[in-house]
């Protein structure tokens, strides 16, 4: 029997948010992004220069600035085992022809105690997110797959993949998985062998792992001008062969990358001009819905990916905003429970922290974010007390006979 859907934000008032801690100058904004990474020691933003700074956790205070030179500005990070990789753009100055000549970028490797750079290489054409791994770094770099040496930055194995506009990529349990959005899936082992492919639709694509299960989601756009024709596809494959396990279309384009919550898979559709976007939950084994609550995400500029903090997923959401709030979208930071849908506590972002937005990043009991003026850190709020337990009146011993 199918389980009913429960709106979670309708079945309870939520908590008290979140209160902030302190703030500090915090990353710029590049193109669509909030660039922001952090441990349990530090969190780094990337500012003007562009340059790396360190602040120190949990008092915020400076630590190094390591500056960059040859790119513009950096746009994605990844730490690993003391070790921070950035990927910095150079400019694009609007000549088309020197565009193509020249190389994408720079990838940077830096050691997190001091902020020494240990060696950076040139990037031809980056076409999707990096992987940092304990041994390697997995990357897309001109429609070819490459694992580079963590201590060197040298090419340790590359592999040819299809023409396409974008590829992401996820690993999970010695296996490395790669969505192509010209319509593929491609397995490999963490040496680079390929294990398995599968065709996917046409679109852009998305996916979360483990040892067992790798779940695709494809916005499939028959017509770019007819936001109607959005179609999301929700695969499951078996991890080990690419068998397809379970299958789900849903007329909802998707908005952010899946994450996996224990036994179920999170999505979220974006908003459309009749529908109110929303985060569903589905059960990993089957694809059933479990439950879904309002998400009011637009996709434009923002980094929508849920987070996920013990029981709860971290998720931003556009407010609602009058005629003469147009030009600007204020947001919420809501914690929805993982087990119900509900809504436990949420935040409102400031003012000007309305035009984008890093993800929320939980370290230790902080909640760090940035929004291109400010890095915030709030103390995260305790989880709800449990119930009482019930009070059984003991049973009367029988009497003798």
């Amino acid at each position: 029997m199918l389980l009913s859907l429960i709106v979670g934000s309708l079945l309870a008032a939520p908590d008290a948010g979140p209160k902030v801690l302190w703030t500090q100058p915090g990353s710029v904004i590049y193109g669509d992004g909030v660039p922001l990474a952090a441990t349990d020691a530090e969190v780094i933003t990337a500012e003007k220069g562009p340059r790396l700074r360190q602040r120190r956790l949990p008092s915020g205070k400076a630590g190094w600035t390591t500056r960059l030179k040859g790119c513009f500005a950096v746009t994605r990070m990844a730490v690993h085992d003391r070790l921070l990789v950035a990927f910095c753009e150079r400019p694009d100055d609007g000549d088309e022809a020197l565009v193509h000549a020249l190389p994408a970028g720079l990838l940077v490797a830096v050691e997190l105690g001091k902020g020494k750079k240990r060696w950076q290489r040139e990037i031809s054409a980056a076409t999707g997110p990096f992987i940092l791994g304990s041994e390697q770094i997995l990357l897309v770099n001109d429609a070819r797959l490459e694992a580079l040496s963590r201590e060197s930055g040298a090419v340790r194995w590359s592999h040819t993949l299809p023409a396409a506009r974008s590829f992401v990529l996820e690993a999970a349990a010695g296996r490395l998985f790669v969505a192509a959005e010209a319509g593929s899936l491609t397995a490999f082992t963490e040496g680079g062998q390929k294990s398995w492919s599968a065709a996917l639709p046409a679109g852009v694509p998305s996916i979360a792992a483990n040892g067992e299960v790798v779940v695709v989601s494809v916005t499939a756009r028959n017509d770019p001008a007819l936001d109607d024709d959005d179609r999301e596809y929700l695969r499951a494959f078996a991890a080990a062969d690419g068998k397809v396990l379970w299958q789900r279309n849903d007329g909802a384009a998707l908005c952010a990358p899946l994450r996996l919550a224990g036994e179920e898979v999170l999505v979220i559709g974006e908003a459309r001009e009749k529908s109110p976007g929303v985060m569903r939950a589905h059960s990993l084994a089957t694809g059933t819905p479990r439950w879904q609550t309002p998400v009011v995400s637009d996709c434009d500029g923002h980094d929508f990916w849920p987070q996920l903090a013990g029981d709860v997923a971290l998720v931003w959401s556009a407010l609602p905003r009058g005629e003469e709030q147009v030009a600007e979208t204020l947001y919420e930071l809501i914690a929805v429970e993982l087990a119900t849908g509900r809504r436990r506590w949420s935040y409102n972002a400031p003012d000007r922290a309305s035009f984008a937005l890093s993800a929320p990043l939980v370290r230790g009991e902080q909640l760090l974010y940035a929004d291109g003026a400010k890095l915030r850190a709030l103390a995260l709020p305790p989880p709800p007390a449990p119930p009482p337990a019930a009070v059984t009146a003991p049973v009367p011993a029988a009497p003798p006979k």
